[in-house]
């Protein structure tokens, strides 16, 4: 989640209390590098908000400050993680990039309701608020991995040609990397490594290297 979390849960000054704190805090470092806020894993930006200062007493939105949404499907699974409190115009993301672990989004800050400068950070799974403590050091649990399959994408021979885009940009159209000729072939077949958001996946091909595409249910691909 960020790099002052990654040595150890000791740095987390407030824990998660239900509804009387609804994440985790952690805890500002006197060395400015420890405060560089990192997403998570792979995942996409989905909000952001900016340019607040601090406010006592603040409350509802309001009193996260300047916070950022990162998506991170697994599977079936919708993760979100909400960090919040971050500096005044830091943010190094916007609304759509596609981040992994490696990515800076921000700095740590004291916007919002807060008394002094740190970290707050909240994980929804499937819309539902959860405890983030375990999740800062590992990964989300995803289908392939609880119930050891992998799922297996088939494109069909009716298909003359399937976009695909690469992992470090959004899947719109305008980002493609290139296309797959599924008539060409008699169909393609691959399998899902994980998903980046909701109906993209990813899968290893043989010109390409790693790739998302889309798979939704609105097109012909085959999932099994």
């Amino acid at each position: 989640m960020s790099k002052i979390v990654v040595d150890s849960e000791k740095r987390i000054t407030q824990p998660y209390k239900g509804t009387s704190h609804t994440g985790v805090d952690i805890g500002w470092r006197k060395n400015e590098d420890e405060n560089i806020l990192y997403a998570h894993s792979q995942g996409i930006v989905k909000t952001i908000v900016d340019g607040l200062v601090t406010v006592i007493g603040s409350t509802g939105m309001k009193s996260y400050g300047n916070y950022i949404d990162v998506e991170h499907v697994r599977g079936n699974d919708v993760n979100i993680v909400r960090i919040a409190h971050i500096r005044k115009n830091t943010f190094k993301v916007k609304v759509g990039d596609i981040v992994d672990s490696s990515t800076q989004l921000a700095l740590m800050g004291e916007s919002g309701n807060v008394s002094g400068r740190h970290a707050h950070i909240e994980v929804f799974k499937n819309g539902v608020r959860v405890d983030p403590a375990e999740y800062l050091t590992k990964d989300f649990p995803t289908e392939t991995n609880v119930e050891e399959k992998k799922h297996v994408l088939k494109l069909p021979a009716t298909a003359t040609s399937w976009r695909i885009y690469p992992l470090n940009k959004k899947p719109v159209v305008g980002n493609e990397c290139g296309k797959l000729l599924p008539s060409k072939f008699g169909g393609l077949t691959y399998d899902i490594l994980r998903y980046s958001q909701n109906d993209v996946a990813v899968i290893n091909t043989r010109d390409f290297g790693e790739v998302q595409i889309y798979v939704a249910k609105s097109t012909s691909a085959i999932i099994e």
